[in-house]
């Protein structure tokens, strides 16, 4: 696994997690609106993967997973998505909604259950990934998170009590 640092984002962040994005085929509308909500990868001082969540009341939109292609298959993916998850959690999110197209046995593997899009909270269907960027063929997924979820990072994952 990689040694990278996972943090959250900073103002100076933002045109380099464009770029990822951008690279990686992901939309970029709505970031620079939830930005705050971004955690990144960075290692040996570079950016080198992303991740983000939209904030709808009890409800999360997470969005944006990305890592650079040279630093694919180094875990990475699975510590941004583990950390974001946390981040929902702890700021009150009983649940998380994503779209996808390309990952959907990825998410799978952190409890992220397929559902019909308009199954989907009304309130995170109000964002432009729902709106107008992801298309309309993207798989739903969603991952209820009840309050004793937990996040271990000795263990380095998520600990259902």
């Amino acid at each position: 696994m990689s040694d990278a640092l996972i943090r959250q984002t900073e103002a100076h962040d933002f045109e380099t997690v464009l770029a990822l994005l951008r690279r990686a085929g992901l939309p970029t509308a709505g970031v620079r609106e939830h930005f705050q909500h971004f955690l990144v990868a960075e290692l040996d001082g570079e950016i080198v993967g992303c991740v983000g969540l939209e904030l709808y009341g009890a409800h999360s939109l997470l969005r944006s997973l990305a890592v650079a292609k040279e630093h694919h298959k180094q875990g990475l993916g699975t510590r941004l998505t583990q950390e974001i998850i946390a981040q929902a959690s702890s700021l009150g999110s009983k649940e998380i909604v994503l779209l996808t197209t390309t990952a959907e046995n990825f998410f799978r593997r952190f409890g992220f259950e397929k559902i019909a899009r308009e199954e989907a909270p009304r309130e995170v269907h109000k964002s432009v990934e729902f709106q107008s960027a992801c298309p309309t063929t993207a798989t739903c997924m969603k991952l209820r998170l009840a309050p004793e979820h937990k996040f271990s990072k000795a263990s380095g994952g998520l600990l259902l009590c």
